[in-house]
């Protein structure tokens, strides 16, 4: 098949096979632009994108750092009930969301943390159950590039992964919460980030007479992010009626 006679429409449409057959081909000769264009028309003519394909996709785009290409290829299977199912394994899941994090690229990060919830959600259906969890080192940076690039999407996304992979066994970290706070604080969303502080209170505000936690509750440390995103408004913040429960 050639590209061009695809685009201009002077052959037949070819089937999911024929789509499958020569991509995989180009991915295995290097051809990456070559395969991501048979990609592009798989999607576009709605047909089905194999696993393989998927995969070696993943990995090419993350090899070359096409993280934005990658994170556009995923959003539209997404979108297609044919390829709604596709989920790279677990440790690619792993590195989709370092890399992107290392990018700050809040869309693809989060797409990761979607596919590893999946993967959690096979495990735990699984008989008997895997118990998947992912790392709360990971989580963490989440929240930071959630912070810096105003995603919310991101932040309950990293906080639901978190939940789940903790499973109630403990709670998440003192600096996984400040994660959090930072994060709507840098959104302006105050009531979420005093709701968070109060949970933050609730788990670890007992050891108040320890040094480490008291720079936990500084205003001037930890809980700068907050005490900055309060000053933005003024007075009228404060007296907001949504702070005043808290």
């Amino acid at each position: 098949m050639d590209i061009r006679m695809l685009q201009t429409g002077k052959e037949s449409m070819p089937d999911d096979e024929s789509y499958k057959l020569v991509t995989e081909m180009l991915f295995s000769v290097n051809q990456t632009d070559d395969a991501l264009k048979y990609i592009d028309i798989t999607l576009s003519s709605g047909n089905m994108v194999s696993p393989k394909v998927f995969t070696e996709c993943v990995k090419s785009c993350v090899r070359l750092g096409r993280l934005d290409t990658l994170a556009s290829i995923i959003e539209r299977c997404k979108k297609m009930d044919q390829n709604k199912a596709l989920c790279p394994q677990w440790n690619m899941c792993n590195l989709i969301v370092d890399v992107a994090l290392q990018e700050d690229n809040s869309k693809l990060a989060f797409y990761g943390l979607e596919f590893l919830a999946r993967w959690i959600t096979r495990g735990e259906a699984a008989r008997p159950p895997v118990y998947l969890s992912v790392d709360e080192g990971l989580v963490m940076p989440a929240l930071g590039t959630a912070s810096r690039t105003f995603d919310k999407t991101l932040i309950d996304a990293s906080w639901a992964v978190l939940r789940r992979s903790l499973r109630n066994n403990r709670a998440p970290s003192a600096e996984s919460y400040l994660g959090k706070i930072s994060a709507y604080s840098s959104l302006g969303n105050l009531q979420r980030a005093f709701a968070t502080l109060h949970e933050f209170e609730s788990v670890y505000g007992g050891d108040s007479n320890t040094e480490a936690a008291e720079n936990f509750f500084s205003p001037f440390t930890s809980l700068s992010p907050l005490v900055m995103a309060c000053s933005k408004g003024g007075f009228e913040t404060l007296d907001s009626k949504s702070m005043l429960k808290y």
